[in-house]
């Protein structure tokens, strides 16, 4: 059904906009725990939009070989791989740490980067599904309906700015969350929209 459809990919939006929300909010404990500096942390930031970029380029060319149905799936399955990665980083850590501590921090950067990276390349999928998918659900109405597609990502920001600020780190509004629950959380959303 066209809503059904609709509601999945406005949520792809939520849970993307979430993602990228939260994820600025975690230096401080990656610095604490992992010794993570300002330009690492900058380029893992960096990651979280490249794989966007070049999936938006590309995104064309995989909808008409793939169709949309496979590669949302390919997105859910690679954004849920995401989350799990964050909290795969700590366990991690702690063991190359034990083994090899002069390389435990490089090492939980390129777990961390990746997940970034991983997560990008899932935002530019949907984007280069959904776009088309919801022009052709609704031929009689797209500016209306993208516009309304759109605001997920806007809708995204906003609550993940909130529970950012509300959760994680030192200065949180209500209760310091683990970093990883409160990274991870744009996985309910994406849960919601597999569904």
């Amino acid at each position: 059904s066209r809503g059904k459809l609709m509601l999945a990919s406005f949520l792809t939006l939520v849970a993307s906009g979430v993602g990228f929300a939260t994820r600025t909010a975690a230096g401080g404990d990656w610095e604490r725990e992992f010794n993570i500096g300002g330009g690492e942390f900058g380029a893992i930031l960096g990651a979280g939009f490249l794989g966007f970029g070049l999936m938006i380029f590309f995104g064309g060319i995989l909808v008409e070989k793939f169709g949309y149905k496979k590669l949302l799936m390919i997105a859910f399955v690679m954004h849920l791989g995401s989350a799990a990665m964050l909290f795969a980083a700590n366990p991690l850590f702690a063991s190359w740490r034990e083994s090899n501590p002069a390389t435990a921090t490089q090492n939980v950067f390129a777990v961390l980067f990746w997940s970034a990276f991983i997560f990008s390349i899932c935002q530019g999928l949907y984007e280069a599904v959904i776009n088309p998918l919801i022009a052709e659900l609704y031929p009689e109405n797209k500016t209306h309906y993208l516009n309304i597609l759109h605001a997920g990502w806007p809708a995204g920001m906003i609550v993940g700015g909130l529970f950012a600020a509300g959760f994680i780190g030192e200065n949180a509004w209500f209760m310091q969350l683990p970093w990883q629950w409160a990274l991870s959380s744009f996985a309910v959303v994406v849960l919601i929209y597999g569904i």
